[in-house]
């Protein structure tokens, strides 16, 4: 996965970037702020909403919110977790996204949006 390290911050996005155990996740989030952002790659500025979307891990979506992920953070490139659940296709996390509040008609930093993404 590209993700080092014994950090708390570490191992919870690479569980949820290989579909990892929803408890031990649930055990980190206490620990992580859950709105930090990565800065190594692969998950270089993104939050663990965005690894959890980009993915298409529908399961995370619930907890991550309920910790206080912020639904239209964006990353360097300007995405936010719903135009990256949308460009890999996964509907199902779009859906949570959406009705948690995310914005569909936010642009990234090359004007593209959910919509351009999803075609």
């Amino acid at each position: 996965l590209g993700v080092n390290g014994d950090d708390p911050v570490s191992k919870a996005f690479a569980l949820v970037a290989a579909d990892g155990s929803q408890e031990d996740l649930a055990a980190l989030l206490p620990m992580v702020p859950v709105n930090s952002v990565k800065p190594t790659a692969p998950f270089d500025g993104w939050t663990l909403l965005h690894v959890a979307a980009f993915h298409g891990q529908p399961t995370y979506i619930p907890p991550l919110m309920g910790a206080g992920a912020q639904v239209d953070t964006i990353c360097p490139s300007g995405d936010t977790a719903l135009r990256l659940a949308a460009l890999n296709g996964q509907a199902q996390v779009c859906d949570l996204l959406l009705r948690a509040g995310a914005n569909p008609a936010r642009t990234n930093a090359a004007g593209q949006s959910v919509l351009d993404a999803a075609v």
